[in-house]
């Protein structure tokens, strides 16, 4: 697109490649109120937290889901703590290795955070 999709109307939308009704929806509603119920509903579901657990190497949305609903790991202090307590080992397909590239991916995500540049700069 060559210009902004905010003055599309829902069949212009439509006509994009990738878009369907479902996202042409909720494009619609971003652009009418600025907000989406179903960003909101999301944001109730789950703890802001966990955006951290999924920036730390080797977790993805599936694990991160698997240890917050089966441990109610919510930070990365709690899962730093069920890792060091061998909890992972309880869950499917985690065991002391895994436990062991956690801590360590941990240990590496501390030791990058003073070298970041804090938000808005």
């Amino acid at each position: 697109m060559s210009g902004p999709a905010s003055g599309l109307s829902e069949e212009e939308l439509l006509a994009l490649p990738g878009i369907g009704k479902e996202i042409a929806a909720k494009l619609g509603e971003l652009f009418e109120t600025g907000g989406l119920r179903y960003h909101q509903a999301l944001l109730a579901e789950l703890p802001a937290s966990i955006l951290d657990l999924l920036r730390l190497p080797g977790l993805g949305p599936k694990t991160v889901a698997l240890l917050y609903h089966r441990l109610e790991v919510a930070t990365v202090d709690q899962l730093e703590a069920a890792a060091t307590e061998g909890r992972l080992r309880a869950l499917r397909g985690m065991g002391a290795r895994k436990e062991e590239q956690i801590l360590k991916a941990i240990a590496w995500r501390r030791a990058q955070a003073p070298r970041q540049l804090p938000p808005g700069t």
